[in-house]
């Protein structure tokens, strides 16, 4: 679908905010932010909501989700990763991934949303992209 954000970077490549890419997925970070590596994990074929993609699918998004939030709870020293799918707002299906450690921040989001630049997602995911494409790729 060429009006949406999401297919556009599946076809066109991670932005600078980019963490990961393979095949079928991709993770980036999420503009509006509620904590430092606040990401979202994409499928590249286009769906409205998460229990739309088939059984494999869904298989290989958690399987994918799950080594991220692993990653991002060792390497931000947080005591976990919240996982949120909206299923309305932007029509293309999305994980969110929210590391925390307190939550807080998932029970009232609006406390702690942070609009962030476009600097201030490219030297966020500077921190994070070369360890967690490593693990990713590895693990």
């Amino acid at each position: 679908m060429s009006d949406c954000p999401f297919c556009q970077i599946a076809e066109e490549g991670l932005p600078p905010h980019g963490l990961f890419e393979d095949e079928s997925f991709f993770v980036i970070l999420d503009k509006e932010s509620l904590a430092f590596g606040h990401c979202m994990v994409i499928p590249k074929r286009h769906v409205v909501k998460v229990y739309e993609l088939n059984e494999s699918e869904t298989a290989e998004l958690f399987a994918l989700a799950r080594k991220v939030a692993v990653y991002l709870e060792r390497a931000l020293d947080v005591k976990a990763v919240g996982y949120i799918a909206f299923g309305s707002g932007l029509p293309h299906a999305h994980l969110h991934l929210v590391p925390h450690s307190d939550s807080r921040v998932l029970e009232y989001p609006h406390e702690y949303l942070r609009r962030l630049s476009d600097g201030e997602l490219r030297a966020e995911a500077e921190k994070l992209r070369s360890m967690l494409s490593r693990d990713l790729r590895t693990g």
